[in-house]
């Protein structure tokens, strides 16, 4: 696919013969406020679009393709936590091979905090990971946010400070006030809404790429 846009934008005739390119094809395909005429690399365009399958997975949101995904490899384990295997599916690898990408840019908004694992889960929107690292032993069974709160849903802070470093209290404490009802949800950091789109999972997995390429002009 690529090879044809390259031959119709150098405006090659014989679709045989190789065309005189007059720029890199990686540097035309940048967003225009880096220097690049904002066309896109087939490959990187569908690792944006399998991107939007793997958050439906990890928000629960609900299809009949995705009930389908959930029957045949989430029978007994969460999206997040499913790690491939051989026999997986070349579709199912692709989707997983993104995972990261979405878990770089989402994180779970606390509603009354009892189905987030404050221990495993991204939960904290100004933490660099969005999931704050515990300094005590994990204990057995399941530990939520909503163990960290009072009955009156503001924070323990003596649960917090005995789970949590400062830094990490500090980040907690800085979250709107947890609500005693209320859904706990996913939300995309890099779109305004909250909501996921294919172009801003685009431009998160190609940022470091723009970056250098950016960096590489500044030199001259």
């Amino acid at each position: 696919m690529d090879s044809r846009m390259r031959s119709f934008w150098w405006g090659a005739r014989d679709t045989s013969a190789k065309p005189l390119c007059l720029c890199s094809w990686d540097k035309i395909c940048i967003p225009k406020s880096f220097g690049g005429l904002g066309l896109r690399r087939s490959y990187d365009m569908n690792r944006a679009l399998l991107a939007k399958w793997s958050w439906d997975l990890i928000s629960g949101n609900s299809s009949l393709c995705l009930s389908m995904l959930h029957g045949k490899y989430l029978q007994d384990t969460t999206f997040i936590y499913v790690s491939d295997v051989p026999s997986n599916s070349l579709f199912w690898k692709a989707i997983l091979a993104v995972k990261s990408l979405v878990l770089r840019g989402a994180y779970i908004q606390v509603g009354t905090g009892s189905m987030v694992d404050f221990w495993l889960r991204p939960w904290v929107p100004k933490h660099p990971l969005f999931r704050p690292q515990p300094i005590c032993e994990r204990g057995s069974g399941t530990l939520v946010v909503s163990d960290l709160l009072n009955s009156d849903g503001s924070w323990n802070l003596q649960k917090l400070h005995t789970v949590f470093s400062q830094v990490d209290c500090v980040l907690i404490q800085s979250m709107h006030h947890p609500r005693l009802s209320g859904v706990d949800r996913w939300i995309w950091t890099h779109s305004s809404s909250g909501k996921f789109s294919t172009n801003s999972a685009y431009l998160l997995d190609q940022e470091a790429r723009f970056e250098s390429i950016r960096c590489w002009r500044g030199k001259f």
